[in-house]
């Protein structure tokens, strides 16, 4: 199967979700076995060569399997995404999420920036970056939240007071702006090259 007939077939499942496994697999002659692991989002391995393309994939609200998405050289963007687990990677460019509800969060970049507005993580946040700011604005979690730059500032914007926070946070050139003392329940460690931490706090 082709890319053009992966794409169609992505555009068929998610406009037409009465297909059955056994009419997709006779219209592209492949076996139904083929149809469910595409389906269950095998099909999103596409390679487009050295064109450039703008992706834009549909899910419903609530997606039940994990989500793993890789890209070498393009900015990604997630909205109004509910999911299990999320695994964002990119070797150069931008990672932004909006509205995003999960059960874990692993986010990295090489060269490029991470934002996110209005997180809600079940469980525990990873992001990375080696050349870029990360700012976070709005976000819930239950157990730890780990964010690392090689090469810039971190913002983060927590639901919550800062008792309810453990934070540690180390920056070789720059100011860490984060309470001390702390001995709440969420882990908070916090780490860049050269950049400043700050840390505020809402309800």
């Amino acid at each position: 199967m082709n890319n053009r007939q992966a794409q169609i077939l992505s555009e068929l499942y998610r406009s037409h979700q009465q297909h059955t496994s056994e009419s997709l697999a006779h219209l592209f002659g492949v076996s139904e076995r083929t149809i469910r692991k595409l389906t269950s989002f095998q099909l999103l391995t596409l390679n487009f060569n050295a064109k450039s393309y703008d992706l834009v994939i549909d899910v419903p609200e609530t997606w039940t399997l994990e989500v793993d998405i890789v890209s070498s050289n393009a900015p990604i963007v997630i909205e109004q995404l509910a999911t299990t687990d999320l695994s964002i990677k990119t070797s150069n460019g931008p990672i932004l999420f909006n509205e995003v509800n999960v059960h874990t969060l692993e986010v990295q970049t090489s060269n490029g920036s991470i934002e996110a507005d209005k997180l809600e993580v079940a469980d525990w946040i990873q992001m990375k970056t080696s050349n870029g700011g990360i700012r976070l604005k709005d976000i819930n979690f239950e157990n730890k939240l780990s964010v690392t730059s090689s090469n810039g500032d971190l913002y983060l914007s927590l639901l919550g007071s800062a008792q309810e926070f453990q934070i540690d946070c180390k920056t070789s050139n720059g100011e860490c702006r984060v309470p001390t003392g702390t001995q709440g329940s969420k882990s908070v460690d916090l780490k860049t090259s050269n950049g400043h931490v700050n840390i505020d706090f809402s309800k």
